[in-house]
């Protein structure tokens, strides 16, 4: 039916003549198909330099600043608590 398939097969067939009595053993036959070459790996590309490193992460930053909403902060120093709010290391209560 026109398919293909990865299984090998093969067959023999195996007889005695009524001419000779004597039994004799028949040689084994590596039928064994070879293995398909594995396909060629494409080599692996170079490692980037720090130069292109450092031009990706100004990339990916640049495209960080663009996306970012206006009006963002760009860090620096903290703004200051409203009134009756004061700093603690981990947890901001109303006094």
């Amino acid at each position: 039916m026109g398919g293909e398939s990865s299984v090998a097969f093969s067959y023999r067939v195996v007889g005695r003549r009524k001419d000779i009595k004597a039994h004799r053993r028949f040689a084994k036959i590596d039928m064994r198909l070879p293995l398909p070459a594995a396909p060629a790996r494409p080599p692996r590309p170079p490692k980037p330099t720090p130069a292109a490193l450092r031009a990706f992460i100004a990339g990916v930053e640049k495209e960080a600043r663009e996306r970012a909403p206006k009006g963002a902060r760009k860090g620096g120093r903290p703004r200051a608590l409203p009134k009756g709010m004061r700093r603690s290391r981990f947890i901001k209560t109303p006094r």
